[in-house]
């Protein structure tokens, strides 16, 4: 059945939204589905090969499943590398919840799953209007949110987990990726938020500083369907 759709974001920026990501489309294509990510909204360019473009949506390009063009998998490839809201306001460029929209529409009909990672935290602005729950709401399609494992994390954690509650958000999941290998009691951490966050624990994503794909997909806990 294709057009099976979740919005990956997190509780704060850096906390390894792609990398997990990533682990998902790897475990997901691993049991014979076809996947598709996205970044509707990204903050800062980087030269690959030639090609100017966000880091984040190149490592998305290369595990997608299909050849998908560049302006469809991020339709507001934004410059400067800050907040989405201070780059938009730079460029002059007022997100299009519309555009995007649509774009998930026709991307969701090309493959079984499509992953759809945000920029910044669950709350991060977008423009002078609009926050990344404020499109995950629009989209209105289950979270998979990542929790970067680190101190502080229980804070983050229960402030992100009220702000989906207060917006009747759809949980699906959450990802526990550890950032900080040296935290003490970080099992602790991971327990007390199994304990408190209704939703399914999908994963506990060990410590790395590249996007090393190879065997991700072993961390990865999907719910039976």
């Amino acid at each position: 059945m294709k057009g099976r759709k979740y919005f990956v974001t997190g509780t704060d920026t850096n906390i390894g939204k792609t990398y997990v990501t990533l682990s998902l489309m790897s475990f997901l294509k691993k049991k014979g589905n076809s996947v598709v990510g996205m970044k509707p909204v990204s903050a800062g360019v980087e030269c690959f090969n030639g090609l100017e473009i966000n880091s984040d949506v190149f490592h998305i390009m290369q595990s997608n499943s299909l050849e998908i063009d560049q302006s469809m998998v991020n339709q507001y490839a934004l410059k400067d590398a800050a907040s989405p809201h201070i780059s938009a306001s730079r460029q002059g460029i007022s997100i299009d919840f519309e555009l995007i929209k649509s774009q998930v529409k026709v991307l969701e009909g090309k493959a079984d799953f499509l992953l759809i990672e945000g920029a910044g935290g669950y709350e991060c602005p977008l423009d002078s209007l609009k926050n990344v729950s404020d499109l995950i709401k629009y989209l209105d399609i289950p979270v998979i949110f990542v929790i970067g494992i680190k101190l502080g994390c229980l804070n983050h954690s229960l402030l992100t987990i009220k702000s989906m509650e207060s917006k009747n958000q759809k949980i699906f999941g959450w990802v526990a990726n550890i950032i900080e290998p040296e935290m003490k009691f970080i099992d602790e951490n991971i327990l007390f938020l199994k304990n408190f966050i209704h939703a399914p624990c999908l994963g506990v994503m060990p410590f790395s500083n590249v996007m090393d794909k190879d065997r991700l997909e072993d961390y990865i806990l999907w719910p039976a369907e």
